[in-house]
């Protein structure tokens, strides 16, 4: 019975995040117990499935709009972080030196990749080489934080999700759409060699 009693918690758990209130909890709860005795339920399948869809998705957007900005709103009363006329949030650890990459430039860079709440989606470091691209080639946010420094440089990048994926991140990742992306940078070369 144990394992089952586990089952369920593992179900349910993902739905914790949607911070159902009691009679949404209930509803829920009679849907689960419906499904169980094999009544009820939506008598258009697809329809239902895809109304749910669309209702989870904007939940998500409303609470992952909340999380933002009071993680945005936390920064800004940091001194040490500075917000770009785009609205990128970044803090330079180390300048670097004086020759920074342009538009047009492409950069060797280490990064680590993490959402708001720590989860690591990305990392060059765990691949155990840096990343070499164009700085028009990567979103926005990302495009942007890595003109800031010189070869030797760190820099902290908060990436909103406007200027991150937006709301169609890579499929198959654990970037949520409109994710807040933060990036730990640290540049190795401009312009590297090929």
């Amino acid at each position: 019975m144990k394992i089952l009693e586990n089952f369920g918690w593992f179900v349910a758990e993902s739905t914790q995040k949607l911070e159902l209130s009691d009679s949404e909890q209930e509803a829920f709860l009679k849907g689960v117990k419906d499904a169980l005795n094999n009544t009820g339920g939506p008598e258009d399948k697809q329809a239902a499935a895809m109304e749910v869809q669309q209702y989870l998705q904007s939940r998500f957007n409303g609470i992952m709009e909340k999380e933002n900005e009071a993680f945005f709103a936390e920064l800004k009363a940091n001194p040490n972080i500075k917000q770009s006329p785009t609205g990128l949030y970044y803090e330079i650890i180390e300048e670097g030196d004086a020759t920074r990459a342009g538009p047009e430039d492409s950069v060797k860079v280490h990064y680590k990749g993490t959402l708001v709440d720590g989860t690591e989606f990305d990392s060059s470091y765990k691949r155990g080489e840096p990343a070499t691209f164009p700085v028009g080639g990567v979103v926005k946010g990302f495009g942007e934080g890595v003109q800031l420094v010189g070869a030797g440089g760190k820099v902290k990048l908060y990436i909103p999700g406007n200027l991150g994926y937006g709301p169609n991140p890579p499929r198959g990742s654990q970037i949520p759409p409109n994710g807040t992306l933060i990036f730990d940078v640290e540049m190795v070369e401009v312009n590297p060699d090929s």
